[in-house]
């Protein structure tokens, strides 16, 4: 009996122990449980919101892109607001349409947008598109060198395919298949 006595004292105290444990804690405890279950949900509603805001990025782009068919000046101010968000993906797709269509319309236009330093694009991958549309604009004058000068960059290479595709074009352009054969068979 002595046994049974003593297995249900210490029942009692591992009892009396939890008990004092989440009476001490229990503030703590709840805080825990309120952020296991608010912290999903509100991660959740932010990765809603943000996919809700770069959806409404996205269809202005797409909006802009249609009026620039038809209704230059509203088309040009999108693409003008789009350049000032902070979605990297909508400011480098604006900022290379507005630079297009710059380019076919007024070239003063082009350079000034091209020298704007409020940007809020990575001045890496500014730097490699105005590089690479360099390059095409020049494409029918360019030689090889200044191809090659342009074509190369310091920084982690973004637009890989879009300048061996420029070289390899330049190569067949100016009759040199051999050169474009090795040249592409060396970049696979």
């Amino acid at each position: 009996m002595n046994n049974v006595d003593f297995e249900a004292v210490k029942k009692e105290v591992f009892e009396d122990r939890i008990k004092k444990f989440f009476y001490k804690n229990k503030i703590l405890i709840i805080i825990f449980l309120v952020l296991l279950f608010f912290l999903p949900v509100m991660s959740q509603l932010y990765l809603f919101y943000q996919n809700k805001k770069n959806e409404k990025l996205f269809s202005e782009y797409l909006k802009a892109e249609i009026l620039i068919k038809t209704n230059k000046k509203d088309a040009v101010n999108i693409l003008n607001e789009l350049i000032k968000t902070d979605n990297q993906t909508i400011v480098l797709l604006s900022f290379n349409r507005l630079l297009d269509y710059y380019l076919d319309t007024n070239i003063n236009e082009a350079m000034s947008l091209i020298k704007k330093d409020n940007l809020e694009i990575d001045k890496n991958y500014l730097n490699e598109l105005i590089n690479i549309k360099k390059v095409i604009i020049n494409f029918h004058k360019i030689d090889e060198n200044q191809i090659n000068k342009l074509i190369k960059s310091n920084n982690k290479d973004v637009f890989k395919l879009i300048k061996n595709k420029l070289i390899y074009d330049y190569y067949i352009k100016n009759n040199q298949n051999k050169k474009a054969e090795q040249f592409n068979n060396f970049n696979k």
